[in-house]
């Protein structure tokens, strides 16, 4: 609704991106909270409130302030709104129809494009998941410590920054996002990256 579709690649990896710079901050975060070993609560126990609070508080501001579409965006005058619209016509994709097609939704169920896609995603999110969640498990047992576990996620997290946007950009300007896929697929973080590019492609 936003964006063109020249744009939406890269966009979308800048956004995506925050994956990395979360590694990057939680990293420090969690290496400095491991610091605090004589409080009542346990230091993993101080992490979650922390994030969680910030969660929760940042999730009310977005649910305030975010506007759901270019037309309810109070910070556009009505010039501005039909200007919004008219950049993005060439998407062909429509602004905003919350109306339930259920002619669509069958077309959908009976495309193979649509099942390949969703076998794409779920078995990269089965590489992706596994090294998100137990990163940390991982680095440990090359023999690092605990805080220096904590502080290599600082490096991960530049990785996967530098992937997602090299692999938005290959795809874009190459123009193969499945040959993209295969060729950064050997790279899970890499591979991320080019899920969403091939999910802006489907949508």
């Amino acid at each position: 609704m936003w964006y063109t579709r020249e744009e939406q690649a890269l966009l979308t990896a800048l956004w995506y991106c925050m994956t990395g710079v979360q590694l990057m901050v939680g990293g420090l975060l969690a290496y400095g909270i491991s610091h605090y070993t004589d409080g009542i609560i346990y230091p993993w126990q101080l992490l979650f409130m922390i994030l969680g609070l910030a969660t929760v508080v940042w999730a009310g501001v977005i649910g305030f302030y975010l506007p759901d579409s270019p037309m309810s965006a109070k910070c556009f005058n009505e010039d501005d709104k039909r200007l919004l619209i008219e950049r993005v016509r060439h998407n062909e994709t429509g602004i905003q129809n919350k109306e339930y097609k259920r002619y669509q939704a069958v077309e959908a169920l009976l495309d193979p494009f649509v099942w390949c896609i969703v076998m794409l995603i779920v078995t990269a999110n089965l590489v992706i998941g596994g090294l998100g969640v137990f990163s940390n498990l991982i680095i440990s047992q090359f023999g690092f410590s605990l805080l220096q576990t904590n502080l290599l996620n600082i490096a991960q997290g530049a990785l996967t920054i530098i992937v997602m946007i090299g692999g938005a950009q290959v795809s874009q300007k190459w123009g193969q996002t499945c040959f993209t896929m295969l060729v950064w697929s050997n790279d899970p973080s890499i591979l991320r990256a080019s899920r969403y590019k091939q999910e802006l492609t489907v949508s």
